[in-house]
Formats: C-alpha cells, structure tokens, sequence
C-alpha cells in the first residue's frame, strides 16, 4: 500500500523530503544508502542554489524513492514532492520519437522512408537534400540547420505550420549528415508527420499511445497543461554576479515565463510531469516496451530508439551517440543512456542503465547548469553499482565556476565596441512589410516611448535602446534585437529583427 512520510533532514534549515517508497526492495538489488544519498542530493540543491527539485530512482519495476527537496518558489517555504509538477524539456523529445516508434510498429510508416514520400509539403532549404531525408533525420540534429535555429519564434506567436514552412527560407550551416547540431524545429515536422498519417495532432497521440497506457494522468503538455495543476512549481531563472557562490534566482512572473513558446514547441519540449509519474517512463525502457503488462512498443521499436547513430562528443574515458532522441554514453564503467532538457525556468534529465535495470529522473525549478543534474545522476549510479565514492557535485560546480570566470576575463579583455547609434523616433515609427507568412511589422510612439508590433498576431512590445546592444523588446521571455538601416531621407528604409541573436537567412521588413 502505498504511504507518503515527511522526513525532515537535520541541518538544512527550511528543506523537506517526501519520499514515497512504491514496494520493498529485491533482494537481487545491491544494498546501498538512500539516506546518504538524499543527503548528498540536498547537497547538490544548495551548492547550486536550486530553491527545489524532485528526484525519482526505479530499479525494474520496483520504485526505489520518489522524493521532492526544497521549496516550490524561492520565496516561499512549500516543499516540493514527488507529485510536483515541472516541464520536462527536451526530454518531450523521446516522447515524441516513440510516437513515431508505436506509429512505426502499427506499420503507418518506417524510419528509413523518405519524408517526401509520406508528407510532399515538405519544405527544406536544399532541394537535393529535400528528395534523400529520412524520417529518422528529423530526430538526430544532423540535417545541416545550425544549432538552435529557429527555436525563438515561438516567441513572436508564430504557429507550428507557419515555422515548418519558414525552415524553407532558413540558412543551412553544414552539410547534410557531417555535423551534430541541436535543433527543435525539426520536431515540428514531425508532428506534421504524425497529423498526416494519424489523423490526430501531436497531443492526442501523446494522450493514446503513450500517457494512457502507462496511466500517466497527470501528465500534460503546453500552458495550459501546465497552469491547469495546482501543486505545480515556479518557474525560475539563474544568473551568476562576479564572485564565487552567488548564484540567484528570480521568479518568472506574466510574459517572461514563455508559456506561448511551451505550446508551440510541445513536439520538442511541452510536455509537463512529475517524478512519479516518469517512473512509468523508465519502467517502460527498462522492460523492452512494456509496463504491468501492457504492451506499449515492440522490443523492436525500443532498441531502435537507444541504438545511438552520430557522434557527439568523445575523448579517452567516453564516447556519446546521439540516437533516436536519446544519448548513449559508454565510458569506462557503464552505458548510460539519458536525455536532458531545458526550459525558461526548469531543468531535467531523465536517465537509465540498460544492464544495471536501473533509471533515474530528476526535475528541477531553475535553470541551473546540466553539471548539477549529471552531478545526480552519476552519483545515484555508482552507488547502485557500489562503485567507490566521488564528490561529483564539488567537480562538476568548480569546473563550472572557472568557466564563468573564463569568460568574465575573456569579455573584460575584449575591446570595447563601438556603441550603436540611437536615432529620432521621428525616423524610425511607420509601417513596414514583409510578406504574409512572417506578416508585417509597426513602430509606432506612445507619450515618448517606441513601440513594436510584428507578425501575424501584432504582439505589442515596447522597444527600448543601449548603447551596448541598441534596439531590442522582449517577448514570452526572449529579447530580439532590431536593426534599422536609413535611407537618404534620414527615415529607417527597413528593419531586421534578430531571431536567435544571430540573422536567420530571412531578411527584413521594408518601411511602406
């Protein structure tokens, strides 16, 4: 039956633990130390300043702990639980390729199809790379779109359909099949992929193949999943000042918490749940497909999805495959198979050992370093395996700390740049066009304050000035730079907004 208990941890003043011991443990399972590991754990919280996080440990079908440390907000003293809701990130995205893996076992379609076969509206920068894509190439990030390209859009209230077409007008960075570079958008074709065949969105394939048959009910997906669940924790940003141990987080609050971006990009990392309920996750990768008896993927499908096929990194003590929305990481002591993810104000990473029976979830309200989660998840392996003890926390937290002060000394020694140039608002308020998929764009004024309104959905932002970064407004959470070019008359002739920090490859609006 099962029992929750609050335990309090001596010493930590405001922590709490709910653990939720699911069945006893087997006796084919190596003897270790929950207690020391929950301290080490909190350790982990508040070396990195993570005001709470929940952590779940399954070994095959049995729940080891399922536990929350720390507080729902960093100004509040709720505690977390197992049952505490956050956005797991990118993990989505292994949810997303076994919706295509149950598709693929239904016989709707195989990895090895050409995309252009099954969705002929299909568009893509490369003609010649248009005609060979595979459908498993939306999944591994080496189709040759630049790292993170096109991930903000969201943020200025473009759809799902509108971004898939504007990856046709996108700049490729490599060529087809050459690199690893992490991208999201991609995963919006698949759920193109998946309406196509199926009928049903994204969401509803989720809902039927995956949450219902591993009872997951309370998992949900975009904002208004998220904001739906009561015991749900705060979103909150970290930022490091100029010396050691002061890390910070503020609570994102209104427009700042990306919440539209969180719907729009639900493929690639919408979904929301909580530890216990990813148990059921680990449990099916664990067992080959299945959970208490119900079939959910082939044996097949699954060791497809964890067969790792690019090369992401690898030095003497490792090698990491990226596979079908997987990593796969051998390195001197196990293979370990993981996902992490990453949203405005949550971190996760989702892990297992294949042969150890042994998988992992932890979900935190910050965005902290990934060094705290893989800090976690490799310390809970090696005391699975009774490998001798290490203060990974301490050795990820210090490698970190030096690269932030790496680059604090890098930028202080890097010449200074030329401030922009601020021009009348005379010059730059009017109208300006573009074309009906990006939609127009507006500057107007407002008792002395520039405004911006831009795409289809004509978002207000105001639009603020510094010298050290000039035109800009922020947008569900993420600051766009503009940049006006004059004409003779002295007016803006055109504007280019900067989509990912960076141009994109799509040009600019042209002042009517």
């Amino acid at each position: 039956m099962k029992r929750i208990c609050r335990i309090a941890l001596l010493g930590f003043v405001f922590s709490w633990i709910f653990v939720q011991p699911i069945s006893a443990q087997s006796s084919s399972q190596p003897d270790w130390d929950v207690a020391d590991l929950m301290h080490y754990i909190e350790d982990v919280r508040q070396t990195w300043r993570i005001p709470g996080l929940s952590v779940a440990v399954v070994a095959g079908d049995t729940t080891m702990f399922a536990a929350g440390f720390g507080s729902l907000r960093n100004d509040t003293y709720q505690p977390t639980q197992a049952q505490t809701l956050y956005h797991i990130g990118s993990v989505t995205k292994s949810f997303t390729a076994a919706i295509v893996a149950s598709m693929v076992d239904e016989g709707l379609l195989k990895w090895e199809d050409r995309l252009i076969d099954l969705l002929p509206e299909f568009v893509w920068p490369d003609p010649w790379v248009r005609e060979r894509m595979l459908v498993q190439d939306l999944c591994l990030h080496s189709t040759g779109l630049r790292g993170q390209a096109g991930t903000y859009l969201p943020n200025l209230g473009y759809d799902r359909d509108a971004i898939c077409q504007m990856i046709g007008r996108m700049d490729l960075s490599y060529t087809y099949h050459q690199n690893f570079e992490y991208n999201n958008v991609t995963f919006l074709v698949i759920s193109q992929l998946i309406e196509k065949l199926t009928g049903l969105s994204w969401e509803e394939n989720l809902q039927k193949r995956i949450l219902d048959p591993l009872g997951m009910k309370r998992t949900t997906t975009g904002a208004a999943g998220y904001l739906s669940q009561q015991h749900r924790a705060s979103l909150q940003h970290e930022f490091l000042f100029d010396a050691k141990d002061t890390i910070r987080t503020r609570i994102l609050e209104g427009d700042d918490r990306a919440l539209n971006w969180l719907t729009v990009v639900g493929p690639a990392g919408g979904i929301c749940s909580d530890v216990e309920e990813m148990t059921q996750w680990l449990r099916l990768h664990l067992n080959g497909g299945e959970v208490d008896g119900v079939r959910v993927l082939s044996q097949e499908s699954v060791q497809a999805l964890h067969r790792g096929r690019t090369v992401v990194s690898q030095d003497g003590t490792y090698i990491r495959l990226y596979g079908l929305c997987w990593y796969v990481e051998q390195n001197n002591g196990y293979r370990v198979i993981f996902h992490t993810g990453t949203t405005w104000g949550h971190t996760a990473i989702c892990a297992f050992v294949p042969e150890m029976g042994l998988g992992l979830m932890v979900l935190c309200n910050s965005e902290v370093s990934e060094g705290a989660r893989y800090s976690i998840m490799r310390r809970i392996i090696d005391a699975y395996r009774g490998a001798p003890e290490k203060d990974w926390n301490r050795e990820y937290y210090d490698a970190w700390v030096n690269r932030q002060f790496a680059a604090h000394r890098r930028a202080e020694k890097a010449p200074e740049k030329e401030p922009y140039e601020r021009y009348s608002n005379d010059c730059l308020v009017g109208e300006y066009v573009k074309d009906d998929l990006f939609g127009g764009a507006w500057i107007y004024e407002d008792q002395g304050r520039l405004w911006i309104a831009i795409g289809k959905k004509s978002w207000y932002r105001p639009l603020d000035f510094e010298a050290e970064f000039g035109y800009y407004f922020w947008s569900d959470g993420h600051r766009f730079p503009v940049h006006f070019e004059l004409g003779d008359d002295g007016k803006a002739k055109n504007l280019n907004v900067e989509f990912n920090y960076r141009d994109e490859g799509f040009g600019g609006w042209t002042r009517k």
